[in-house]
């Protein structure tokens, strides 16, 4: 597979992970064959996916009580919010960063990644 597939196939299920949008043209490429479920077969589950982006993409987590201990050592970090705007509306951390679900990778960092630069980012939506 050549490394341009592969980058993008990672920006797809780093960007897509937790709202899983797929493209016609990524579902073609799938890349099943990698260790991913095929979305096809009907036992596929979102557990499914999700435990296999987890395998093949480690991304660490942080508790919400871990995070506010690290926020008050005075940790840079910078909170990005990736909840729809209604839920944003609602309720937010002050000092977060709201960004599309959907929006791509390279626009979030040509937008905002002079602030990201240098922090730990802490990506949150609703679910986890």
């Amino acid at each position: 597979m050549p490394p341009s597939f592969r980058t993008a196939r990672r920006r797809m299920l780093l960007v897509g992970a937790g709202t899983l949008v797929v493209s016609a043209s990524a579902v073609l490429a799938w890349p099943w064959r990698s260790g991913l479920p095929d979305p096809a077969d009907p036992g596929t589950t979102m557990q499914d996916v999700e435990a296999a982006v987890a395998r093949l993409l480690p991304v660490p987590e942080i508790t919400p009580a871990e995070l506010a201990r690290r926020l008050e050592a005075g940790e840079r970090i910078q909170l990005v919010d990736v909840r729809e705007p209604a839920e944003y509306a609602q309720s937010r951390i002050p000092g977060a960063l709201r960004v599309s679900p959907g929006a791509p990778a390279g626009a979030v960092l040509a937008e905002h990644g002079a602030r990201m630069a240098g922090a730990n980012v802490v990506l949150y939506c609703a679910v986890g």
